[in-house]
């Protein structure tokens, strides 16, 4: 159920609630229900359709299926890191229309991916912890100097790890 199928039934009990004489509001506010109810069907609808579509790319689907049999990567973990450039739906269906008309072969796969994904990681981008401390108080605590150091060093690490 979602907010715009939830504001419509308001309005509705709004309606039973309150006689309103002036039958012009009434049927404004009918209206309005309506098309709350149904712009929240068809947004629900879109969600769906959009997470379906994202199941058939990287879980399931006819584009896994084809880049694994292809070998268009040396990692089978590769692809599914790659973030799509547009939304699964438009991705699927330029995948499905172009597979009906090219003969699928190595090289379109590599154009295709190339086309519609980015490099893995390329979604995030590089960032600055914002409560990073070049040193901490409680490595002090460590008594082991091997250990101190090693933490020490991990800690220091962070802002070359860190995305967003």
């Amino acid at each position: 159920m979602t907010l715009f199928n939830d504001i419509g039934r308001v309005i509705l009990l709004f309606l039973g609630f309150f006689d309103t004489p002036d039958l012009d509001n009434r049927a404004k506010l009918i209206k309005i229900c309506m098309s709350t109810t149904v712009l929240g069907e068809s947004i629900q609808k879109e969600e769906v359709a959009g997470a379906q579509a994202f199941r058939q790319i990287y879980c399931e689907g006819p584009i896994l299926k084809a880049i694994q049999e292809a070998g268009l990567f040396k990692d089978s973990k590769h692809f599914v890191d790659m973030a799509m450039k547009l939304d699964p739906v438009t991705t699927l269906r330029r995948f499905y229309e172009a597979s009906n008309s090219v003969h699928l072969n190595k090289d379109w796969l590599k154009k295709f991916v190339e086309e519609n994904f980015l490099p893995p990681g390329d979604e995030l981008e590089n960032c600055f912890p914002d409560d990073f401390k070049k040193t901490l108080r409680k490595f002090e605590k460590i008594a082991d100097p091997h250990y101190r150091t090693w933490a020490q060093h991990l800690h220091s690490m962070w802002p070359d790890l860190c995305r967003q």
